[in-house]
């Protein structure tokens, strides 16, 4: 598709947005998975290194030095790890996730699978082509975001058709639309790399506007998708914290308990010491373990495979399909005046 062919109407070469057709188009991708749990992994150890050494520094200054100093330490960690280290790892892992629209679009399109190695350097490297810098891209990215959230959480239309207060209705509708903004922000990024266009502004607001063709089958898959990545990434996050619980706890409880009994403790006062530190020490780290464990799962495989479903379904949903004049104007305006857009149901008119 061009920007010379404004009704796409090319073959999609998966049509069934499912979780499983999904995933099987994210292997295709070539080298991306591996690179992509790499690069997740290099993130956390970055993290865990700052956060241990800043740690074990603050430690240090306070017990040898001052107190004052210790607490100078900690605050200058904290900041810089808010302000400096998280937006940089926001941008490195943000520039993998363009790398998987890149590739993940080209398979859909062309049937063209990623290369086997080095294939997120290779898509950052068109999206560079055809973009120019990635930073810039960013910063689009999150400004289709903002848009997206004013243009579809507005409520009005419910307000007028019920005789009741609807503000839980349209808090929770917020709270969905916050949630899915960036993936359709992903679809924006799809679409101009399909249509081989430059001016990622102008296909942003195209693609928006194919979003709001198509509100019931976009929408809902973003939020089943996002709920699907929830789910499952919580349970194993829950199944790793109950086994961190349990094995260190198991442990403690074993060792604290025979340390109690061997100095002298009554055996009920051995065993209340051992629960309490079992229970205390076992959740300091199954907590933090399944929290991990979580996260990785979350961001590494599920997040691709949760994005890769709403890119089948938004280009399967736009074959054939022109863009609604009338349509493309509210988005315009929503981007001059934020306020002022109509939100889903004003799709009623």
């Amino acid at each position: 598709m061009s920007t010379n062919s404004p009704v796409p109407n090319y073959r999609v070469s998966e049509q069934r947005a499912t979780f499983f057709a999904a995933a099987a188009l994210v292997r295709k991708t070539g080298s991306y998975p591996f690179e992509r749990a790499m690069a997740v992994l290099a993130q956390m150890a970055l993290l865990a290194g700052t956060l241990t050494v800043g740690i074990l520094l603050t430690a240090v200054l306070t017990m040898y030095v001052h107190k004052g100093a210790g607490a100078v330490v900690f605050l200058a960690l904290v900041l810089g790890i808010a302000f400096g280290l998280m937006p940089y790892i926001d941008r490195r892992l943000w520039a993998m996730r363009a790398a998987l629209t890149y590739l993940a679009t080209k398979q859909l399109m062309t049937g063209q699978d990623g290369p086997s190695a080095n294939a997120a350097d290779s898509a950052k490297q068109f999206l560079e082509t055809q973009f120019g810098n990635l930073g810039p891209i960013a910063d689009a990215h999150n400004e289709v975001q903002r848009l997206v959230s004013k243009f579809f959480r507005e409520f009005d239309k419910v307000s007028e058709l019920l005789p009741i207060d609807v503000e839980p209705l349209r808090k929770a509708l917020a709270w969905l639309t916050d949630r899915v903004a960036p993936r359709i922000a992903d679809l924006a990024l799809s679409f101009a790399i399909g249509r081989g266009d430059g001016n990622l502004e102008q296909a942003s607001k195209d693609a928006i506007t194919y979003v709001a063709q198509n509100p019931k089958p976009l929408l809902g898959t973003a939020i089943r998708a996002h709920f699907t990545e929830k789910f499952l990434g919580g349970t194993v996050g829950f199944v790793f914290m109950t086994i961190g619980f349990v094995v260190v706890g198991a442990l403690v409880n074993a060792l604290a308990g025979d340390a109690a009994a061997s100095s002298g403790i009554p055996d009920e006062g051995a065993a209340v010491v051992g629960a309490f530190a079992a229970g205390f020490l076992g959740l300091l780290v199954g907590v933090p373990l399944g929290m991990l464990v979580s996260w990785f799962l979350r961001t590494a495989v599920l997040e691709p495979i949760s994005l890769t479903m709403l890119l089948i379904r938004f280009h399967t949903c736009i074959q054939g399909q022109p863009i609604n004049p009338a349509m493309r104007a509210r988005v315009e305006s929503a981007k001059s005046d934020l306020g002022e857009a109509g939100g889903v149901l004003s799709f009623l008119d």
